[in-house]
């Protein structure tokens, strides 16, 4: 289940702790696989297989050892491939435990280990495992979140997109970017600093050339790109409206499961939360976004004002999402602004949109007859009271027709798979050159160009992790599942 990643020095305790997680799927398997990763992985599960210990304890490189795991009500067969650090995917001492598939005895072996710990194990939380293995130098930042991407891809184009940033081929382009908007950067400040020197680097003409250099080298990039490779089988349902409407729940009746944090605070919900079904034999991936106050400008509501930088990021994330939906649901809580949900709705810029009323459970009957037209035409759900799913579900089936929006795109497949978080901080790149060149261009001043120039390194610098903001790594891994 998708959740906001907490920062490795925040309420995790710091990146020195050992961590703890079943990396399988849910549900019976053959085996299941749990895995620790820290200072203290090797002698917990040493602990819980005491006549292994001395081999555990000895083993060097990777060492693979058939155990006996002494769990309440007796022991269990099982293999523990034991890595040392570095040479482990985290780059810490891990162990990989591989148990019998049954979920009952997978938890009760897990609880057991962290019983013993004394409290020097705890569970991971979403993504950390990876997450480690960024902070302690086994992957670049894109690298990492390719590794979610390549679990969720849907296709075999999807995951050769993938894998082609997993080799490291789409941070070598941005680094190569980042690397001259520096240079430009440092040329400009050259000329700043010595104002009497006739440097020809820094003249405004050289400056324009190098700058659209890069914002042409980034264009082909992203033509080269895409959010998710196209897959006609799929129809892409957003659900969208003002901040705290019930979109989270909504998605969660239509699911059947508990995808979505559900709140009654507005902004719970950042990063895009999806899900997918299928409904009279048409593959349906839903998502959930981030409430919002002006859905033509995609602002955002329940952002907080040291959370800007990030909230710039989500607020592209969101419009992003909006305009490769094949239908967009915009959600409403008749117990709120019913006015200016309305005229959100009819500000909404979207090929295909629908209203949905969700909490018809509060929705009065002298309430109901005073609706405005289109609002009295929506479809009426109650996530609480479960009701309104079926006509939902053939509303969305009658909207989408016979055709995803996915039919009339490049049939060729993408070079890179780009999440919407990268493609949202390549437009924050692109905005910020395109003010450096027009104050040099208009010949605005070079300190004006040089402020601009900054802030494309920084989007750079968060886009590729050379020194990416907080709450900018919360983002990325809250896309993880526990175990990864």
């Amino acid at each position: 289940m998708p959740a906001m990643a907490l920062g490795a020095h925040e309420t995790h305790g710091g990146p020195r702790d050992t961590i703890l997680a079943v990396s399988s799927p849910a549900g019976c398997g053959a085996v299941c696989l749990i895995r620790l990763s820290g200072p203290r992985a090797i002698q917990s599960v040493a602990a819980l297989a005491p006549e292994e210990r001395e081999r555990i304890t000895a083993a060097r490189g990777f060492t693979e050892v058939p155990i006996s795991l002494c769990l309440k009500g007796g022991a269990v067969s099982a293999r523990a491939g034991i890595y040392r650090a570095p040479r482990s995917y985290t780059r810490e001492d891990m162990v990989e435990l591989v148990v019998p598939g049954a979920p009952p005895l997978a938890a009760l072996a897990a609880r057991s280990l962290l019983a013993l710990s004394g409290g020097a194990v705890r569970w991971a939380g979403p993504g950390e495992l990876t997450q480690r293995a960024y902070l302690n130098g086994r992957m670049a930042l894109e690298e990492a979140e390719s590794v979610a991407s390549l679990i969720a891809a849907t296709s075999e184009a999807e995951a050769k997109a993938v894998g082609r940033s997993l080799r490291g081929e789409l941070g070598a382009r941005l680094r190569s970017s980042l690397s001259n908007v520096i240079e430009c950067l440092a040329l400009i400040e050259a000329g700043l600093d010595f104002p009497d020197e006739d440097l020809p680097e820094t003249s405004s003409d050289a400056l324009l050339a190098r700058i659209r250099s890069v914002r042409s080298d980034l264009a082909s990039l992203e033509a080269s790109s895409a959010l998710r490779a196209p897959d006609p089988g799929t129809a892409r349902v957003v659900l969208w409206g003002l901040p705290n409407a019930g979109k989270s729940s909504l998605l969660n009746l239509v699911l059947g499961r508990r995808a979505a944090i559900a709140s009654p605070a507005a902004g719970t919900t950042r990063d895009p939360v999806r899900g997918v079904t299928l409904h009279a034999g048409r593959r349906i991936e839903w998502i959930d976004l981030a409430g919002t106050l002006d859905p033509e400008g995609a602002a955002l509501g329940g952002e907080c004002p040291q959370e800007a930088p990030i909230w710039e990021v989500v607020r592209r994330l969101t419009r992003l999402e909006v305009e490769s939906a094949d239908l967009v649901l915009w959600v409403v809580d008749p117990t709120g602004g019913l006015g200016a949900a309305l005229q959100g709705f009819q500000g909404l810029r979207a090929p295909r949109k629908r209203l949905v009323i969700q909490k018809s459970d509060l929705l009065l009957p002298e309430v109901l007859s005073r609706l405005p037209g289109p609002l009295r035409d929506a479809v009426r759900v109650s996530a609480l009271e479960r009701t309104g799913l079926d006509q939902l579900l053939e509303h969305v089936r009658e909207a989408l027709g016979g055709s995803s929006r996915a039919d009339s795109r490049l049939a060729l497949a993408p070079t890179f798979l780009l999440t919407a978080r990268q493609e949202a901080h390549l437009e924050l790149v692109d905005e910020a050159l395109s003010r450096a060149e027009g104050a040099l261009a208009a010949g605005s001043g070079h300190e004006c160009a040089a402020s601009d120039l900054r802030d494309a390194k920084q989007a750079l610098e968060d886009l590729v992790g050379t020194s990416p903001r907080e709450a900018v790594l919360d983002l990325v891994f809250s896309r993880f599942c526990i175990g990864k």
